[in-house]
């Protein structure tokens, strides 16, 4: 959980240095903050269990917690949109969005953080599958859930490409 609060906060600094986005480290910071205290408060996992990952294990994980950490920041992003949006179409132009990045900006940091963290998290489904047979782990909601993420960011993409 720790690993991913840094990884969101890496990605958002990538995208601060690359697109003018101020306004979205109104998202990141409090995210990170949140995820970090988890990270705090939850048990430690002993020694025994950090071996029996195993490579694959951990390899499937930290994909996981980077396509997951590159879609939180898109969904920070894609939020700030549309709440940009919407302040334009009521004509109630806030400071954010006065000094803030514009709507264009964001639709491409959005899209940008899909289409990496898109291929990422797919890269992770493939070492997950692998692992679960490699352990004979059982299955688990977690894995539909996942599965569930990856259809959502798929039909994102492919919508994106037809409709535009």
């Amino acid at each position: 959980v720790g690993f991913s609060a840094w990884l969101i906060v890496a990605a958002f600094s990538l995208a601060r240095l690359r697109y003018n986005v101020p306004g979205m480290g109104a998202f990141v910071a409090p995210t990170a903050a949140v995820l970090l205290l988890a990270a705090r408060l939850s048990p430690a996992g002993s020694a025994r269990e950090s071996v029996a990952l195993g490579i694959l294990g951990r390899v499937h994980i930290s994909l996981v917690a980077l396509g997951v950490a590159m879609f939180a920041v898109a969904a920070g992003a894609a939020i700030l949109y549309l709440v940009g949006e919407r302040s334009i179409k009521h004509k109630h132009l806030g400071v954010l969005f006065r000094k803030g990045a514009s709507l264009e900006t964001l639709d491409t940091v959005v899209h940008r953080c899909v289409l990496i963290g898109f291929p990422v998290y797919t890269v992770a489904m493939v070492t997950g599958v692998w692992w679960t047979i490699q352990s004979s782990l059982a299955m688990r909601p977690q894995y539909v859930l996942g599965m569930a993420v990856w259809v959502a960011f798929g039909v994102l993409l492919l919508a994106r490409l037809l409709v535009g």
